[in-house]
């Protein structure tokens, strides 16, 4: 990406001359083509209704699989999109809902978002290839929303509870430098944006992990 195309997405960003934005994990400033979207269609919507509107824009929609599969080479069957990260990685791995007497696990230590460390992370992607590609697993989701919210969901899916020990639970170091009421357990429930997985495999396989 060279200087003349960076310019070109910056003057396409309003928002870029206001804020330096680095909180763009949940939401990017929007660029004006996503802005006179999202506005062209709030505007249908207001005068002909939700559900008309839909169906006025229905072939946008439709070509949007299309057009996305062209740019990665795929089919647009093979395209699903959804209104964030944190859903569709919930759609897809609630799918595998995990067991009664399954062990819970996590890839690394919790807590500490409100420290940011949340601005300098490393996406556990070659953990997720090498669990998959190793091991077999029940259920899987990335804690973004919180050790005990996220693992809720796991819960919810599969009809389950969890009893978690509480010395098990891998507290970050930032967390210790955080000063305020919480204890360093709380932060590591429910801080958030942690980016780390949360797991969970039969005994035997999580004793291998």
């Amino acid at each position: 990406m060279d200087d003349k195309l960076i310019s070109r997405l910056r003057a396409d960003t309003p928002g870029c001359a206001e804020v330096l934005h680095f909180n763009n994990a949940g939401a990017a400033l929007q660029p004006k083509p996503v802005y006179q979207a999202v506005t062209a269609h709030l505007a249908l919507e207001y005068k002909t209704g939700g559900y008309e509107a839909k169906l006025r824009s229905q072939g946008k929609l439709d070509h949007f699989y299309t057009a996305f599969a062209t740019l990665l080479n795929a089919q647009p069957e093979e395209i699903a999109y959804a209104e964030n990260a944190t859903r569709a990685w919930d759609m897809a791995f609630y799918s595998i809902p995990f067991k009664p007497g399954d062990r819970i696990l996590v890839t690394g230590k919790l807590g500490g978002s409100l420290s940011g460390r949340h601005l300098d992370f490393k996406p556990r992607v070659r953990e997720s290839r090498l669990l998959h590609d190793r091991y077999h697993l029940h259920a899987m989701i990335d804690v973004s929303d919180g050790l005990s919210t996220d693992l809720w969901h796991l819960l919810n899916a599969s009809s389950c509870g969890a009893c978690l020990k509480q010395d098990c639970i891998p507290i970050h170091d930032s967390v210790y430098k955080i000063q305020d009421a919480r204890s360093p357990l709380e932060h590591a429930l429910y801080d958030g944006e942690d980016f780390e997985l949360l797991f969970t495999a039969d005994p035997i396989e999580a004793d291998h992990i």
